[in-house]
């Protein structure tokens, strides 16, 4: 079964790094982070839609450093030549 993730609850502040502590699927429903790292790693899929109704998977990753939690990742958004050439021209 498919997730698709409609909003991310961020948490955090100046003093520490803003984190997602949980998201929100279509149906309404909301999962703490680590929930969500959890029915990944059990093989759910969970994904997001941009602009154009594409669907962006969403992936784990585990850290090697025992200290640093586990967190979501997606793949970098592509980068659109128009975008280039205007970031260039600035």
């Amino acid at each position: 079964m498919d997730y698709q993730i409609t909003a991310v609850h961020i948490g955090g502040s100046r003093e520490k790094e803003e984190h997602i502590t949980h998201i929100q699927l279509v149906d309404g429903t909301e999962e703490t982070l680590e929930k969500a790292i959890a029915s990944i790693d059990e093989g759910k899929d969970y994904y997001y839609r941009v602009d154009g109704g594409e669907k962006v998977r969403v992936d784990t990753v585990h850290p090697e450093d025992p200290n640093t939690p586990a967190y979501l990742r997606t793949p970098p958004d592509p980068i659109d030549d128009r975008q280039s050439v205007k970031a260039a021209d600035v």
